[in-house]
Protein backbone atom coordinates (compact mmCIF):
# COMPACT_ATOMS: atom_id res chain seq x y z
CA UNK A 1 0.00 0.00 0.00
CA UNK A 2 1.22 3.51 -0.83
CA UNK A 3 2.42 5.97 2.12
CA UNK A 4 -0.38 7.92 0.99
CA UNK A 5 -2.65 9.78 3.69
CA UNK A 6 -5.98 12.13 3.27
CA UNK A 7 -3.85 14.48 5.47
CA UNK A 8 -2.47 15.38 1.66
CA UNK A 9 -5.95 16.53 0.17
CA UNK A 10 -7.22 19.95 -0.39
CA UNK A 11 -10.49 21.46 -1.89
CA UNK A 12 -8.87 21.59 -5.30
CA UNK A 13 -7.90 17.53 -5.12
CA UNK A 14 -8.92 15.63 -8.44
CA UNK A 15 -11.17 12.81 -7.84
CA UNK A 16 -11.63 9.82 -9.72
CA UNK A 17 -14.38 7.20 -10.49
CA UNK A 18 -13.15 4.28 -9.37
CA UNK A 19 -16.74 1.95 -10.12
CA UNK A 20 -20.17 1.41 -10.23
CA UNK A 21 -22.87 -0.29 -8.84
CA UNK A 22 -26.51 -1.33 -8.60
CA UNK A 23 -27.64 -0.86 -4.83
CA UNK A 24 -30.88 -1.45 -2.80
CA UNK A 25 -32.98 1.65 -3.16
CA UNK A 26 -32.46 4.06 -0.14
CA UNK A 27 -35.24 4.88 1.70
CA UNK A 28 -34.14 8.75 1.49
CA UNK A 29 -34.37 8.56 -2.38
CA UNK A 30 -38.52 8.62 -1.68
CA UNK A 31 -38.39 12.50 -1.88
CA UNK A 32 -35.92 12.86 -4.74
CA UNK A 33 -38.47 13.14 -7.46
CA UNK A 34 -35.95 12.23 -10.38
CA UNK A 35 -34.62 9.26 -8.73
CA UNK A 36 -38.45 8.08 -7.41
CA UNK A 37 -39.01 8.10 -11.38
CA UNK A 38 -36.08 5.63 -12.77
CA UNK A 39 -38.84 2.40 -11.45
CA UNK A 40 -38.77 3.32 -8.29
CA UNK A 41 -42.15 2.81 -5.96
CA UNK A 42 -43.90 5.52 -4.98
CA UNK A 43 -44.26 4.42 -1.42
CA UNK A 44 -41.88 3.56 1.38
CA UNK A 45 -43.30 0.53 2.49
CA UNK A 46 -41.06 -2.52 2.80
CA UNK A 47 -38.04 -0.13 2.10
CA UNK A 48 -35.11 -0.01 4.62
CA UNK A 49 -32.71 2.59 5.54
CA UNK A 50 -30.27 1.69 4.25
CA UNK A 51 -26.75 4.34 4.44
CA UNK A 52 -25.41 5.41 1.34
CA UNK A 53 -22.24 3.22 1.85
CA UNK A 54 -19.57 1.68 0.10
CA UNK A 55 -19.60 -0.88 1.94
CA UNK A 56 -21.84 -3.60 0.00
CA UNK A 57 -22.40 -5.17 3.84
CA UNK A 58 -24.23 -2.63 4.95
CA UNK A 59 -26.18 -1.07 1.79
CA UNK A 60 -27.06 -4.70 -0.26
CA UNK A 61 -25.79 -4.86 -3.73
CA UNK A 62 -28.30 -5.68 -6.50
CA UNK A 63 -27.97 -9.29 -7.66
CA UNK A 64 -27.30 -9.34 -11.32
CA UNK A 65 -27.88 -13.15 -12.08
CA UNK A 66 -24.93 -15.73 -14.06
CA UNK A 67 -22.96 -15.36 -15.17
CA UNK A 68 -21.77 -12.87 -12.20
CA UNK A 69 -20.39 -9.39 -14.05
CA UNK A 70 -16.10 -9.14 -13.07
CA UNK A 71 -15.80 -6.80 -10.31
CA UNK A 72 -12.56 -4.65 -9.43
CA UNK A 73 -10.45 -4.68 -6.66
CA UNK A 74 -13.44 -1.97 -4.67
CA UNK A 75 -15.62 -4.82 -5.69
CA UNK A 76 -17.45 -2.44 -7.80
CA UNK A 77 -18.27 -2.49 -11.38
CA UNK A 78 -16.38 -0.68 -14.40
CA UNK A 79 -19.45 -0.17 -16.17
CA UNK A 80 -23.03 1.09 -15.46
CA UNK A 81 -24.84 -2.49 -15.50
CA UNK A 82 -28.27 -0.60 -15.00
CA UNK A 83 -29.53 -2.36 -17.36
CA UNK A 84 -29.46 -5.86 -16.24
CA UNK A 85 -30.96 -4.45 -12.76
CA UNK A 86 -34.08 -3.94 -14.67
CA UNK A 87 -34.83 -7.38 -15.11
CA UNK A 88 -34.55 -7.97 -11.35
CA UNK A 89 -37.72 -6.93 -9.92
CA UNK A 90 -36.43 -5.00 -7.47
CA UNK A 91 -36.20 -1.54 -6.71
CA UNK A 92 -33.08 -0.23 -7.36
CA UNK A 93 -30.26 3.01 -7.89
CA UNK A 94 -27.89 3.11 -10.27
CA UNK A 95 -24.28 4.63 -8.14
CA UNK A 96 -21.10 5.53 -8.74
CA UNK A 97 -17.83 5.80 -6.70
CA UNK A 98 -15.28 8.48 -6.35
CA UNK A 99 -12.03 8.73 -4.50
CA UNK A 100 -8.32 11.14 -4.59
CA UNK A 101 -6.88 10.64 -7.89
CA UNK A 102 -3.81 10.63 -5.38
CA UNK A 103 -4.29 7.68 -3.74
CA UNK A 104 -5.78 5.78 -7.32
CA UNK A 105 -3.07 6.79 -8.99
CA UNK A 106 -0.33 4.28 -7.11
CA UNK A 107 -2.46 1.55 -6.80
CA UNK A 108 -5.08 1.52 -10.11
CA UNK A 109 -2.94 -1.89 -11.25
CA UNK A 110 -3.63 -3.83 -8.00
CA UNK A 111 -7.45 -2.50 -7.61
CA UNK A 112 -7.89 -3.28 -11.06
CA UNK A 113 -9.14 0.29 -11.82
CA UNK A 114 -9.35 0.60 -15.68
CA UNK A 115 -7.74 3.59 -17.69
CA UNK A 116 -10.93 4.01 -18.87
CA UNK A 117 -12.55 5.63 -15.41
CA UNK A 118 -10.91 8.49 -16.22
CA UNK A 119 -12.37 9.23 -18.49
CA UNK A 120 -16.10 8.93 -16.61
CA UNK A 121 -17.52 12.28 -16.56
CA UNK A 122 -20.75 12.41 -13.44
CA UNK A 123 -22.80 14.77 -15.52
CA UNK A 124 -26.15 16.49 -14.13
CA UNK A 125 -28.28 13.27 -14.29
CA UNK A 126 -26.11 12.68 -11.30
CA UNK A 127 -26.26 13.46 -7.77
CA UNK A 128 -23.91 13.92 -5.01
CA UNK A 129 -25.26 12.11 -1.96
CA UNK A 130 -22.09 13.17 0.22
CA UNK A 131 -19.10 11.24 1.40
CA UNK A 132 -18.19 7.90 3.18
CA UNK A 133 -14.68 7.43 5.02
CA UNK A 134 -13.66 3.69 3.52
CA UNK A 135 -10.55 1.16 4.60
CA UNK A 136 -9.60 0.80 1.08
CA UNK A 137 -8.32 -2.91 1.27
CA UNK A 138 -12.09 -4.40 2.57
CA UNK A 139 -14.29 -1.12 1.65
CA UNK A 140 -15.50 -1.27 5.18
CA UNK A 141 -16.86 2.18 6.09
CA UNK A 142 -15.95 3.93 9.55
CA UNK A 143 -19.07 5.43 9.47
CA UNK A 144 -21.02 2.27 9.67
CA UNK A 145 -18.93 -0.94 10.05
CA UNK A 146 -18.86 -2.90 13.75
CA UNK A 147 -15.54 -2.96 13.66
CA UNK A 148 -15.14 0.45 13.69
CA UNK A 149 -17.61 2.37 15.52
CA UNK A 150 -17.07 1.44 19.42
CA UNK A 151 -13.51 2.08 19.71
CA UNK A 152 -13.91 5.45 16.84
CA UNK A 153 -16.85 6.77 18.04
CA UNK A 154 -18.52 5.25 21.06
CA UNK A 155 -21.59 2.50 20.84
CA UNK A 156 -23.56 5.48 19.08
CA UNK A 157 -21.40 7.14 17.11
CA UNK A 158 -21.10 9.97 19.70
CA UNK A 159 -20.98 13.82 17.84
CA UNK A 160 -20.46 12.21 14.49
CA UNK A 161 -24.22 10.97 14.17
CA UNK A 162 -25.09 15.09 13.81
CA UNK A 163 -22.55 15.41 10.84
CA UNK A 164 -24.60 12.60 8.88
CA UNK A 165 -27.28 13.64 6.47
CA UNK A 166 -30.20 12.18 5.35
CA UNK A 167 -28.35 9.34 3.12
CA UNK A 168 -26.45 9.00 6.62
CA UNK A 169 -22.61 9.80 5.25
CA UNK A 170 -21.07 13.15 5.36
CA UNK A 171 -22.52 15.87 3.47
CA UNK A 172 -18.72 18.07 4.04
CA UNK A 173 -15.81 17.20 2.47
CA UNK A 174 -13.32 18.56 4.89
CA UNK A 175 -15.28 16.55 7.20
CA UNK A 176 -14.76 13.51 5.97
CA UNK A 177 -11.38 14.16 5.01
CA UNK A 178 -10.40 15.24 8.84
CA UNK A 179 -11.95 11.58 9.74
CA UNK A 180 -10.43 9.82 7.35
CA UNK A 181 -6.85 11.27 9.08
CA UNK A 182 -8.24 10.13 12.45
CA UNK A 183 -8.93 6.82 11.26
CA UNK A 184 -5.19 6.52 10.20
CA UNK A 185 -4.40 6.98 13.95
CA UNK A 186 -6.66 4.96 15.74
CA UNK A 187 -6.37 1.96 13.19
CA UNK A 188 -2.99 2.11 11.68
CA UNK A 189 -3.41 -1.43 10.69
CA UNK A 190 -6.02 -0.45 8.53
CA UNK A 191 -4.30 2.79 7.11
CA UNK A 192 -5.16 3.74 5.12
CA UNK A 193 -8.71 5.60 5.24
CA UNK A 194 -9.93 7.97 2.31
CA UNK A 195 -12.55 9.62 1.32
CA UNK A 196 -15.00 8.32 -1.12
CA UNK A 197 -17.74 10.68 -2.96
CA UNK A 198 -21.18 8.64 -3.50
CA UNK A 199 -23.62 9.76 -6.80
CA UNK A 200 -26.34 8.42 -7.25
CA UNK A 201 -28.12 8.51 -10.85
CA UNK A 202 -31.12 10.20 -11.06
CA UNK A 203 -32.69 9.25 -14.51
Amino acid sequence: MPSWTAASLSKDSQWRVVGFDVRCLLLACQKIERATSCGVPNDSKGLQDYPATIDCTVWPQIEQGEPAPMRNGFNLLDELMREVAFGSGEAFLSVAFQMPDSLIDPIADMFGIADKSRCHCLDEEWMLAGYDVVDIRTQSSVLHSAEFLPTAYGPTGGCLVSALNQFRILADQKKAIDIAVEADLKFPEHAPFSPCAVWIKLA
